[in-house]
């Protein structure tokens, strides 16, 4: 037994021996590390994006969305109740780069701007993410949307003035899961990050380099804003006739103070904030469709005083004698009825205090019409 268990000592040893003798490299023979990622892995697929223009929409079975306009703004702000307005976020030396919509809620669910991922990028280039892309709802709660609601939107970026000043084009990324979860953003190995999710929708506007250096040079050329020249010019006492409805232009003008037709008891009025005055746009509206007009489907004005700057409005209708209609989902004219329209459009004081140009625009049946104030 001892001679055996000698020999196989000594076959053992010469084994290691001849394992041994074979590395001859010098280095040593420890089994290599598993890499934590193979360098040559195939990149992973992107995900298909659906490209949208201004005028689509979003449906599926928990919520449809359209996207209306894209505007760059020096400041927007809307109003909630009679009483109240919010005020979309700009920082000192940036505009608003602002998209606005309408949104309903189809599903049984309540739908967060948390269940949007966002990017947008200007002109290729500018990237802004996350929550510096923000989504808004016309409401108290403005960072949701209640089930079975209707609502406006508002999709917005603070990009630099000089940015705005050579803005060409714009994409909107909007990504969400089809349950509305809310989208997980994971890191990667390289430094980069990715939020998968299972729709990607991209609203893409703007005019290309060659046509933006043209309107440029046009604008210079003639002095005055390129959007005029395709006005046809309104005045007081024009009517305006579409498929669906006529608009009679009763007057336009200034004033700190929109007052119902009755003010001998107790009424609501539309008063201009300190340091604030409203163009006010007046006229009736008659409703020659076979639908219930809301006030989301009302045109609304603009404005845009010495040459370039410019203010959004809103619409509201006289509601009775003594208050005004002002919710975008309210039905405030049935077929064959007229209702009494106000355009708001609120701007600085000094717009009413100057002599410098003021002119009015009214987008009513794919036509655009101007008002020239002065």
């Amino acid at each position: 037994m001892k001679k055996l268990i000698t020999l196989l000592l000594t076959a053992i040893m010469c084994l290691s021996l001849v394992a041994c003798g074979n590395n001859t490299s010098g280095t040593s023979n420890v089994a290599p590390a598993i890499p934590a990622a193979k360098l040559d892995a195939e990149p992973e697929a992107k995900q298909e994006v659906t490209y949208l223009s201004l005028g689509d929409t979003i449906q599926n079975d928990k919520f449809t969305m359209t996207f209306e306009s894209m505007d760059i703004l020096s400041e927007y702000k809307y109003n909630i109740s009679e009483y109240s307005s919010i005020s979309l976020y700009v920082e000192k030396g940036y505009k608003l780069l602002l998209v606005r919509g309408h949104m309903e809620n189809t599903s049984t669910m309540v739908i967060s701007d948390s269940c949007f991922a966002r990017t947008a990028t200007v002109n290729g280039e500018y990237v802004v993410s996350d929550y510096d892309v923000r989504l808004q709802f016309a409401r108290s709660k403005y960072f949701e949307i209640d089930p079975y609601t209707e609502i406006e939107y508002y999709l917005y970026i603070n990009i630099p003035e000089k940015l705005a000043e050579k803005f060409e084009t714009a994409e909107f990324t909007i990504a969400f899961n089809d349950d509305m979860s809310t989208p997980i953003t994971t890191w990667n190995l390289d430094g980069t990050k990715s939020t998968p999710t299972d729709q990607v929708y991209a609203l893409v506007s703007g005019l290309s380099p060659a046509e933006n250096a043209a309107e440029n040079q046009d604008s210079q050329e003639q002095g005055v804003i390129t959007e005029v020249s395709n006005c046809k010019e309104l005045s007081q006492g024009d009517v305006i006739s579409t498929d669906d409805f006529d608009f009679t232009l009763n007057k336009v003008e200034l004033t700190y103070e929109l007052e119902p037709d009755n003010t001998s008891s107790v009424y609501t009025s539309y008063e201009a904030p300190d340091g604030k005055v409203y163009i006010h746009v007046d006229g009736y509206y008659y409703n020659k469709s076979k639908k219930d007009v809301c006030i989301r489907d009302l045109f609304t004005p603009s404005a845009d005083y010495d040459n370039g700057y410019t203010y959004e409005g809103f619409a509201i209708v006289d509601r009775d004698d003594n208050s005004f209609s002002w919710v975008s989902s309210y039905v405030i004219c049935t077929p064959l009825e007229t209702c009494h329209y106000h355009g708001l459009i609120e701007c600085p004081k000094v717009v009413d205090t100057s002599n410098a140009s003021l002119i009015v625009y009214l987008k009513i049946g794919g036509e655009t019409y101007a008002y020239t104030i002065r």
